[in-house]
């Protein structure tokens, strides 16, 4: 259904952006929960 396919996209989606070095200190606390 779609909030699940939304739920999947948006966590590879902070993923990407953990990748990222110029994002890296904003969402290193969320990497660290999941």
């Amino acid at each position: 259904n779609l909030p699940t396919l939304l739920a999947y996209l948006s966590q590879i989606l902070v993923q990407l952006l953990c990748c990222n070095d110029s994002y890296i200190v904003h969402y290193a606390p969320v990497c660290a929960r999941s």
